[in-house]
């Protein structure tokens, strides 16, 4: 069905409806007498042809149903009782059969597997009675329609179950007499059950409503399981409908209610794991491993009779088979060590015995191979202990053995790291040297994969299993480690030191140790300190490891100071990063803070004396001391090594040197956070006073008020102190000023408990100054918008946050454009960070006004003399609040009212450069997530993308460059549309990709655009 087709489905439902009425299903199934009816009674009536062209014309109703619910759900979602009271009508359309009458007992299930004839599972129940017979096509259809309508279509699950008995529906045709038919019933229902047990696990935890997921499922499963297990159980039945029926007992085994119906469903599964063809026994085997992996002691009770019959099934030849029994192995061991198993013991050898011999074999699948080691790896983690040392030893050397296999050897890799780090302790002694040695070898492998797994499993072995290494092995380890530390990728340096810091905190260090880390690691850690590319988590783990490396060795201090100041050339200032100085800093800091208090205390007054020296606190002395001093003083109290340490560096805010100003009021504010108690009033007297530093003074308490020190330790009672002076700064003229109290708003509110006094109180002030046109009230609200950017951005207190955003998006509807340019800025963040907030607001309160701002334009002239320079300022509007809608897309796309987005998107296409680049990034990224709504839209695109795509490139232009890259972006976006099905159904669209495709200008664009995608 083309796009274009769902604007004329008012004219083509209701003709479709009249030959599917329901009523004449009850009737032709009444005139069939309850029986068998012969063709040539048939003919009598008015000729079997009659009624099978009948038959003919509604499948191809109902088809065409499928299809309207595929590609126009909008469009359909008025006739859909009506299409739904067909389909119901029609899946049970069977006029020359008669079924048991026992629908009002469908919903129910009974304790008496026996009741037979209760069910409709007749002695004749699955026999075809007449060739003839085209009423399955009727049925078929149907229900292929009513399979399209549980997938994809709008219905809610409420309505599926509740309002139309759809899950009823499809139990009772778990009876249909017809092979086909009766799969595509058991399918339908199976996918009905998945999405319920889908929504259950996305379930907000606290709801308990009985007509939620949880209470159908109740209701539900066990009707479904006992008519699936007698699907399963009657052997007339095809292998499509025992698959099928396993289907079923699949995803209810994913319900967490398994203890349940287990018991009574396990026999035929049993019997199709005995003697069961090879497809529906892979099936019976996939519901097992679910059931394991779920596990719960019903499952473990029947242990005994599923481990042998899986255990022979690693042992059947097919390898589909034997891969996805090992998997179901693997999931054993954890269920024998949380479930009452009779004998752990006596798995643990059936489960060796199984794996054994395919790990052992070289010559098999790779799938197998991997699972295999799956399933030693679970048997050696969760029952080594249960296990004989000479099996758990010769598993041991079985995976060493795979971990020197190429082939084999990262997924023995990732299973050694998992038996390492188990707990309790897998007694790895016979192995563990080999083992360290082999993944340290791997580091000089070009896989970056294979490196990133070997660090991970060498960290594990040390910390777990260091104290059984040999100095030898771990000296050859640190050696490798050393060799891949470099600032080109920091996440393999990370893991590296991590590996460094896991052998520095051994309780038995061994004396070799100390030097191997000293001559292969010492000199990458300090290489990596004076690094501009350093940062993260890399960083994080460099100052670890130096604290580390000063705790286990007492004179380490004095030798790791003078080598990390000679990191950089301190005659070169100017040409130094400040990133540079910054990390330095954290490191001296980091090993002053370990090192003993006495070496401290004097390295704290010679930082403060290269303070005091330096020229008018110039110079990068006087950087890098104040920012260890900064650094340091979260760490420590140094108000207890120099109480005038405060007054030290206030005085270097005075500086000529705009770094060291900035540096100062980093370490006032870090410094600070040692001691709020004495710091505090003194950066409250500083804010005080006029024309003083305000700016830095407002960082330092930013600094203060971030600090993790800080969060730990506030007191509420502080809140008063600081929230009332600091608020004056919200409305000043100067902007900086008016963002350095933003953030600290923002940062007051994310301490403890009390964020939401200052949410509260900030709400108060927004309502008291918004709607109104002085400059003052204006400050003062883009002031609060910008701190609920910052406190969103954070993270915290986001439940709080969620009780006020109604109020501060009422600023999105100011007059004033910086101040609606503040407030998409906190709607961006709360829909890049925590669309959680925002998502149910955003069609009452955001997209009204964003749709609005998506066309706003504002231009004014300026006169520059010689010529005049047009100036939009409704462009930054425009393009941000088109960044909402391409992140809200991504984050929470059933927030937005996406066909009406398009009309915007098709005017953003046809805007400025800058707009035009974010629209055609949209076009494609929608191609991909949301093609249904792009189809009846594209229409519109074409002549803004047009336009574009076909704007001439001048080589000797100044914009070349941009200009391709320009058209560029339109061929990226057209590419993307040509590639969604449906597209090419529009006339416009498929004559303007006929031409682009042979513009002889695009040509080696779009091939390169091509080669790009592939």
């Amino acid at each position: 069905v083309g796009g274009r087709l769902g604007e004329e489905l008012g004219g083509i439902a209701p003709i479709l409806l009249g030959f599917c009425d329901p009523t004449a299903a009850d009737a032709e199934m009444a005139d069939g007498d309850g029986g068998y009816r012969s063709s040539d009674d048939e003919d009598e009536d008015g000729g079997a042809g009659g009624r099978g062209g009948m038959d003919e014309l509604r499948e191809s109703c109902f088809a065409g149903f499928e299809s309207f619910i595929l590609h126009c759900p909008e469009e359909i979602k008025p006739y859909l009782p009506q299409i739904i009271a067909s389909i119901l009508a029609f899946i049970k359309y069977d006029p020359n059969y008669s079924y048991d009458d026992d629908d009002a007992d469908d919903g129910a299930a009974t304790d008496d597997p026996d009741e037979d004839d209760e069910d409709g599972f007749s002695d004749d129940g699955f026999e075809d009675d007449d060739d003839d017979d085209t009423s399955f096509l009727v049925r078929r259809g149907a229900l292929r329609a009513l399979s399209a309508l549980v997938r994809c279509g709008p219905p809610s699950l409420d309505e599926l179950w509740d309002t139309y008995g759809v899950g009823s529906a499809l139990l009772s045709r778990f009876k249909e007499r017809e092979d086909n038919v009766r799969v595509d019933a058991i399918l339908c229902f199976e996918a009905l059950l998945k999405r319920t047990v889908e929504a259950e696990v996305d379930e907000d935890d606290t709801m308990t409503d009985d007509a939620g997921p949880a209470g159908r499922l109740d209701g539900a499963l066990p009707a479904a399981v006992k008519r699936a297990t007698k699907c399963l159980a009657d052997k007339r039945a095809g292998e499509r409908t025992h698959s099928a029926a396993l289907l079923v007992l699949r995803t209810a085994a994913g319900a967490h209610k398994s203890d349940e119906w287990v018991g009574g469903a396990l026999p035929p599964v049993v019997g199709v794991l005995r003697s069961g063809a090879k497809a529906v026994k892979l099936d019976a085997v996939g519901l097992c491993r679910v059931l394991l992996e779920k596990g719960g002691d019903g499952v473990a009770a029947h242990l005994d009779t599923l481990l042998p019959l899986l255990c022979d099934a690693v042992g059947e030849d097919w390898y589909k088979i034997i891969a996805e029994a090992l998997r179901a192995l693997s999931a054993v061991p954890a269920l024998a060590v949380t479930s009452r198993v009779s004998d752990p013991v006596a798995a643990a050898a059936a489960l060796h015995l199984a794996i054994t011999p395919r790990l052992e074999a070289k010559d098999i699948d790779q799938e197998i191979k991997e699972c295999a080691l799956q399933a030693a790896g679970e048997l050696l983690c969760a029952l080594h202990g249960q296990l004989a040392p000479a099996s758990r030893d010769g598993l041991l050397r079985l995976l060493l053995d795979r971990l020197r296999n190429e082939i084999t050897r990262l997924r023995a890799l990732q299973t050694l790291g998992r038996v390492a780090a188990a707990e309790p302790k897998v007694d790895m002694g016979a192995v563990l040297g080999e083992y360290s040695l082999e993944a340290a070898a791997l580091l000089r492998q070009q896989s970056q994969n294979l490196r990133l797994v070997s660090l991970e499993v060498l960290d594990v072995l040390v910390r777990c299993h260091g104290e059984g290494i040999e100095a030898a092995v771990i000296g050859k380890i640190l050696k490798e480690c050393g060799a891949v530390m470099v600032d080109s990728d920091l996440h393999i340096s990370h893991l590296a030191l991590r590996v460094a810091i896991s052998t520095l905190v051994l309780q038995s260090l061994p004396t070799e140790v100390p030097n191997a880390m000293q001559s292969n690691i010492l000199p990458k850690a300090l290489a990596l300190s004076g690094s501009p590319l350093l940062q993260g988590a890399t960083l994080t783990s460099l100052l670890f490891f130096f604290q580390s490396y000063v705790s286990v060795n007492s004179s380490a201090f004095h030798q790791l100071l003078p080598l990390l100041r000679d990191c950089f050339p301190v005659g070169a200032g100017a040409s130094i990063s400040k990133v540079v100085v910054s990390n330095i800093a954290k490191c001296i800091a980091a090993i002053a803070a370990a090192t003993a208090p006495e070496a401290r205390n004097t390295f704290v007054l010679e930082q403060i004396k290269a303070v005091q020296r330096s020229d008018n606190h110039v110079g990068i002395e006087c950087q890098l001391a104040l920012l260890t001093l900064g650094e340091l003083g979260q760490l420590v109290d140094l108000f207890l090594i120099s109480p005038n340490i405060q007054g030290t560096i206030m005085a270097c805010l005075d500086s000529r040197n705009e770094e060291n100003k900035g540096a100062a009021a980093y370490a006032l504010g870090r410094a600070a956070a040692g001691n709020v108690g004495v710091s505090l009033p003194v950066i409250l007297a500083a804010l005080q006073v006029e024309d003083g530093h305000h700016y830095l003074i407002l960082t330092s308490l930013k600094e203060m008020l971030s600090s993790e020190k800080v969060c730990q330790s506030y007191a509420s009672d502080q809140l008063g102190t600081v929230l009332t002076p600091l608020f004056k700064f919200a409305a000043v003229d100067e902007e900086g000023i008016r963002t350095m109290c933003a953030e600290c708003l923002g940062a007051l509110a994310c301490l403890g408990s009390d964020g939401n006094d200052v949410l509260v109180f900030m709400k108060e002030q927004m309502e008291l100054h918004s709607g109104k046109h002085e400059a003052e009230d204006i400050r003062i609200c883009w002031t609060i918008a910008n701190a609920m950017k910052f406190i969103i951005t954070s993270g915290k207190v986001l439940d709080k946050v969620a009780e006020v955003m109604p109020s501060f998006l009422g600023l999105l509807t100011e007059q004033n454009l910086n101040l609606r340019a503040a407030a998409l800025q906190m709607v961006y963040a709360a829909v890049h960070h925590s669309p959680v907030i925002i998502s149910s607001l955003m069609k009452t309160l955001v997209l009204p006004t964003l749709y609005e701002l998506v066309e706003f334009k504002s231009i004014r002239t300026v006169d520059l003399g010689p010529f005049k320079h047009k100036i939009d300022d409704g462009l930054p509007l425009r393009k941000t609040a088109l960044s909402i809608f391409a992140t809200a897309l991504e984050n929470c796309p059933s927030s937005l009212d996406i066909p009406d987005f398009m009309l915007k998107l098709a005017f953003a296409l046809g805007d400025v450069e800058d707009i035009q680049l974010q629209a055609h990034q949209i076009v494609c990224s929608m191609c991909g997530r949301h093609s249904a709504a792009i189809v009846p839209a594209v229409a519109s695109f074409v002549a803004p993308l047009k336009k574009t795509v076909e704007k001439q490139v001048k080589d000797n232009a100044a914009d070349g460059d941009r200009t391709k890259e320009w058209v560029k972006s339109g061929l990226r976006a057209t590419l993307a549309l040509s590639r969604v099905e449906g597209i090419m159904e529009c006339p416009s669209f498929a004559s303007f990709f006929e031409a682009v495709k042979i513009n002889v200008n695009l040509i080696n664009t779009i091939s390169q655009l091509k080669e790009e995608r592939t």
